[in-house]
């Protein structure tokens, strides 16, 4: 096959034929050693061998954790439960808080239930039914790798939520005091704006306004600094014209310059929208962190919902896509190479073109067949034309080719780089003797 299938499973002592033959197996290419080796590769190569599935972890996770959106004072929380920043405090407050998130999922969150029962279905739909595991090591295997989907879901929205509340309390973003004057802050001393384009207006403008606009109402003159103006062709004072109107349209009409810098801005889009929230569903000192209040979440805004949940996926979205990945992984290289099962998807999944091997045949003189297993540890991946290839031979306009066989180099390519493990080499041999059928 195009990929390497390892020997991992297998048993060596089995029935074939209609007669239920033994058959002992007595080699194996690549050995038990290298194949159960190889298959736990797929812990860290998974992710990047099927960058593909990212799409699927993306969504799945994603749902997960969309009901809990914002865990308002979630810093407080660990600030108050590890002052010190213990780090065995550490695990025990992060085991605290996803139990706690996962009850309220179950108890109250319809959509994120509704997400991790897929992910328990489905981890048992792909668990395999293996005569070599017990059904009870089955269902265990399956709902661990659900269980450690969703903690690992929970981690990184508790990471993500930390990290938006640490930046507002460090001064890293600011934020505005109220939703109308974004220019008033509430972190004093600070010495940065709420927003980029705020601190370009405060530090870059007074040095670009010859090239920016004014106010919301000019945009760029580029003919400014031109001596006498009407004096110009036609031609260009024309090319002059339509830059004015095409500044003044982008610029005013159209904000370019602020809507590319807030596209950009999504710390500043996260902390404020965050702080917005929380200003709503934690009014009057009510507890918010496990728990909102539904007529509340109906005052939230949708364009300060929105944009917040957009932003925030981003962020949650690289951080929780590689560490599904290793998870999915080390399922598989669990399932090979302790369950002994899955042999099929947990090679596929790592996409080894090495270990290729093949049967030569050789008819002796006396009449006996060789059987020749060869196999090739490594196999070139660049190639390149040889020189000394001579396969085809013109013999008076006609073209003709010489057997394989008789060419000192049968084939007209060679690898770009020679390596030791490139060599082939014999796995086993086997010779079957010449019998002679009596004629009836």
């Amino acid at each position: 096959g195009a990929f390497l299938h390892g020997v991992t499973g297998y048993s060596k002592n089995i029935k074939v034929g209609p007669k239920q033959s033994d058959y002992s197996r007595v080699a194996a290419y690549p050995n038990e050693n290298i194949s159960r080796r190889l298959g736990w590769l797929n812990m860290w190569n998974f992710r990047w061998r099927n960058w593909r599935c990212d799409l699927i972890f993306a969504s799945l996770y994603l749902g997960i954790v969309s009901s809990l959106y914002p865990l308002c004072g979630i810093l407080d929380d660990y600030e108050v439960f590890n002052p010190t920043h213990d780090n065995f405090k550490f695990v025990i407050w992060l085991v605290q808080k996803i139990w706690s998130l996962f009850l309220r999922i179950v108890f109250s969150e319809r959509m994120s239930l509704l997400c991790c029962v897929g992910f328990l279905f489905g981890a048992l739909a792909l668990q395999p039914i293996s005569p070599n595991v017990k059904s009870r090591t089955r269902y265990f295997v399956a709902f661990s790798h659900a269980c450690a989907h969703i903690a690992a879901a929970l981690t990184c929205v508790l990471f993500v939520q930390c990290v938006a509340e640490w930046s507002v309390r460090e001064g890293i973003v600011n934020i505005a005091s109220s939703v109308t004057e974004r220019h008033v802050y509430s972190t004093p001393g600070a010495g940065i704006s709420a927003t980029i384009y705020d601190e370009y207006r405060t530090h870059f403008y007074p040095v670009l306004k010859n090239f920016t606009v004014a106010n919301s109402h000019t945009g760029p003159q580029f003919s400014r600094g031109i001596g006498d103006f009407d004096s110009l062709p036609d031609t260009i004072k024309q090319s002059i014209e339509f830059l004015n109107n095409l500044g003044d349209y982008l610029f005013s009409t159209v904000p370019l310059l602020k809507t590319t810098l807030n596209f950009y801005d999504l710390p500043s889009l996260v902390a404020q929208n965050h702080n917005e929230m929380c200003s709503i569903l934690c009014a009057g000192g009510i507890e918010c962190l496990f728990s909102h209040d539904e007529t509340r979440y109906h005052h939230v805004k949708r364009e300060v919902f929105v944009p917040y949940l957009a932003a925030v996926t981003l962020y949650f979205m690289f951080l929780a896509i590689p560490i599904a990945g290793s998870i999915f992984g080390t399922w598989l290289s669990v399932c090979l190479n302790i369950l002994e099962c899955h042999n099929d998807l947990a090679f596929s999944s790592l996409c080894i073109q090495h270990y290729k091997n093949f049967v030569k045949l050789h008819i002796t003189a006396n009449g006996e067949l060789e059987v020749y297993a060869i196999g090739l540890d490594k196999v070139p991946t660049r190639w390149m034309k040889d020189p000394a290839h001579k396969g085809a031979k013109c013999q008076k306009g006609l073209r003709t080719v010489s057997p394989s066989w008789l060419l000192d180099r049968p084939s007209k390519w060679l690898p770009m780089r020679e390596s030791k493990r490139q060599d082939p080499t014999i796995i086993d041999y086997t010779c079957i003797p010449k019998r002679r059928i009596k004629s009836s």
